[in-house]
């Protein structure tokens, strides 16, 4: 997979699963728009694929682990407004992403938020519902610039059973 660039468009209807599906394609540059609804599990789709630079607005409405989704895509600077509802982990998703504002994503499920953002380019972030949350640990930790939205999210912890750090 490593000398993969481009991928063309096949059918993904009733794929349940992208664990790993481009992990490590470090030349993938850019992807089609998959049919997505039916994925339950993003874990590491897109893992170290370090010249990603955009993905489209996958379908995530029924997936419930986006965990290390796009974990050291060091090449993808934006990303488009995701449906997250029924994902409850998000753990690594954005980690050492270059990424530098996160869209609304509706999070309202999300569980673990570990390291979500960990070591990433943020400069702003918009309000999420962290109101689910139990596990924030280093949620923000290594973002030097983020400044804008942390503090009113925070606020909304009330479920915490590790405490985020930045």
């Amino acid at each position: 997979c490593r000398q993969l660039r481009h991928v063309d468009l096949f059918d993904t209807h009733n794929v349940v699963s992208t664990e790993r599906m481009f992990e490590e394609c470090s030349n993938l540059v850019d992807t089609p728009l998959f049919d997505t609804y039916s994925v339950t599990n993003a874990s590491y789709m897109f893992h170290g694929c370090i010249s990603l630079t955009s993905v489209p607005a996958f379908d995530l409405s029924n997936t419930t682990t986006m965990e290390h989704m796009f974990y050291y895509c060091t090449s993808l600077t934006n990303i488009p407004t995701l449906d997250a509802s029924n994902v409850t982990n998000m753990s690594h998703a954005f980690s050492h992403d270059p990424i530098q504002t996160i869209p609304v994503i509706n999070t309202g499920n999300v569980t673990n938020m570990d390291r979500v953002f960990y070591g990433c380019g943020l400069t702003s972030i918009s309000q999420m519902d962290v109101s689910s949350v139990t596990d924030a640990t280093q949620m923000f930790a290594g973002c030097e610039y983020v400044n804008s939205g942390i503090l009113d999210m925070y606020n909304t912890l009330s479920n915490l059973q590790t405490v985020p750090t930045h």
